[in-house]
């Protein structure tokens, strides 16, 4: 379980809030993490919705989903000038 600070982004939902974490990786794979929380204060990696980052080998932007109770993600996409592919 983790805390959110300062520097993490939440939007309010209906049922909880979207709690959106900066990667550790920013050198590499800058990106960001949202996970889903019911409280706005407290997630987990069982909570991860989504994880949006920068490939510099590629030059692409990676998104990968989740399932909630699935270590690997459900579904890859990359985003490249304005088009999505598998």
């Amino acid at each position: 379980m983790f805390n959110t600070n300062d520097r993490d982004f939440k939007v309010k939902v209906p049922n909880g809030y979207l709690v959106a974490v900066e990667s550790a990786d920013k050198e590499c794979y800058p990106g960001i993490f949202i996970f889903f929380s019911k409280d706005g204060k407290e997630f987990s990696f069982d909570d991860l919705i989504t994880i949006v980052e920068h490939n510099d080998c590629t030059g692409t932007i990676r998104v990968d989903l989740y399932q909630k109770g699935q270590d690997d993600c459900s579904y890859t996409f990359d985003y490249e000038n304005g088009e999505l592919s598998d």
